[in-house]
């Protein structure tokens, strides 16, 4: 046993020596799946992240999931759950989002085709209609939220590994944090989350890191290189992934009108569409949410 620990203890120097814990890490309890987000069929867990190189269109310096998964054990679903300090976290939940007036956005947005190439908006939601949908989701869904802001209907091609593309440079940035409301790094947890419902003919995915950025700090600010104050969030995000290159990223398939509620502006997180050949077709609306009996 003392051998085999101290195995693993010169395995750990040279890893922090060469500026990466390149050894398996373990899943930790972060922010908590609910309901269907839960559902061991709709999920897979990835090895972990590799530095994108060599690759059109990302940008340099991004991070993306190894394209090797599995299914969750029982440990990891429970570790998923736990809703340790969910008031704190946020949640991440799926929900069916098949109500009249989505399906009169799906058939609205339908007959456009999705752009070629890179991801863009395609349309713009009145605020009435924003708010209809809103309503029938909590008249029918159980959904409350305040504070909603209608980002629009996005659209981009099937076959990505990474959808989220950086508009000034038209380039794909991989696993990010949002900075829509522009909140500084200790006061993620209060940001809006994102409801995102799947508006085209197949499922999308959600790939994520279960941590709260503004944990990561806390938890691994003497293990990563100082942070700098002008640094973006992704760009921590980054440095985690790069010194931890073997934390599980986590795959939530999201099938047509179905909806994931999460707090993408303290999470690491992309879309993908790599195991669909149905344009990617999605409605993103920020808010506040919460839906009783998931708390």
């Amino acid at each position: 046993m003392e051998m085999r620990s101290d195995s693993r203890l010169r395995q750990s120097r040279v890893a922090r020596c060469a500026g990466a814990y390149d050894l398996p890490t373990p899943l930790r309890t972060g922010i908590p799946f609910l309901g269907l987000a839960a559902d061991r069929r709709r999920l897979r867990i990835g090895t972990g992240t590799h530095v994108v190189k060599g690759r059109v269109n990302y940008q340099a310096g991004a991070v993306m999931p190894n394209q090797t998964w599995r299914k969750p054990t029982s440990t990891e679903i429970h570790i998923l759950k736990a809703k340790l300090l969910a008031s704190r976290r946020g949640f991440i939940s799926v929900i069916n989002c098949h109500v009249p007036s989505i399906v009169k956005l799906c058939q609205k947005v339908g007959s456009a085709p999705a752009p070629a190439g890179l991801p863009r908006k395609i349309q713009d939601l009145t605020n009435a209609e924003c708010e209809e949908i809103l309503r029938e989701l909590r008249e029918h869904r159980g959904l409350a939220t305040v504070e909603n802001q209608c980002l629009g209907v996005f659209a981009g091609p099937a076959g990505q590994e990474t959808v989220t593309v950086e508009a000034a440079t038209n380039e794909k940035i991989g696993l990010h944090i949002d900075s829509w409301s522009g909140r500084p790094l200790c006061e993620r947890m209060k940001a809006p989350s994102r409801i995102s419902i799947n508006l085209g003919s197949g499922p999308r995915e959600l790939l994520l890191v279960n941590l709260p950025v503004s944990e990561i700090g806390e938890s691994f600010g003497q293990i990563l290189d100082p942070l700098s104050k002008n640094e973006s969030l992704t760009e921590i995000g980054r440095r985690f992934l790069r010194t931890f290159p073997r934390y599980p990223v986590v795959s939530i398939m999201i099938q047509p009108f179905e909806g994931y509620i999460a707090p993408t502006e303290n999470m690491i997180h992309d879309g993908s569409t790599a195991n669909v050949t149905s344009d990617d077709v999605s409605l993103v609306i920020l808010g506040h949410f919460s839906i009783p009996g998931e708390h």
